[in-house]
């Protein structure tokens, strides 16, 4: 799977991004790994048991981020003050859309790249 972080921006309260993956593997074998029954593509560097792990979907791909930055946050906190308790971080859920032209890709980029200045219209803006 090659995974590519497009557009995004980080918000004070939510983030927006648009992620282009690819799935390229559709099995391993013992020579490797096997694109699309077209034609073996050997990487040495990806190992059978990494590309099992590999988030194969939207929302493995979004919860293994949650994750990740949820125990980085942790880390930091604590590193600085460890009586501190941490709550919920993330909302139980994202908003997810699949962006099928190369029109329908720009508005979002767009969308992406002006969301900062719409932020003192946001129901959730406080100065």
């Amino acid at each position: 799977m090659v995974l590519e972080l497009n557009a995004f921006v980080v918000m004070p309260n939510h983030i927006h991004g648009i992620i282009h993956y690819q799935n390229i593997p559709s099995k391993i074998s013992d020579r490797g790994i096997v694109g699309a029954a077209l034609a073996a593509a050997r990487n040495p560097s990806i190992t059978r048991a990494a590309a099992r792990a590999a988030p194969t979907s939207v929302p493995r791909i979004i919860g293994a981020y949650k994750s990740l930055v949820y125990v980085r946050i942790l880390q930091l906190i604590k590193s600085q003050t460890p009586e501190i308790k941490l709550g919920k971080l993330w909302q139980r859920s994202f908003f997810d859309r699949v962006v099928h032209d190369a029109e329908s890709y720009m508005h979002y980029v767009n969308y992406i790249n002006d969301n900062p200045k719409n932020w003192r219209n946001d129901q959730f803006y406080r100065q």
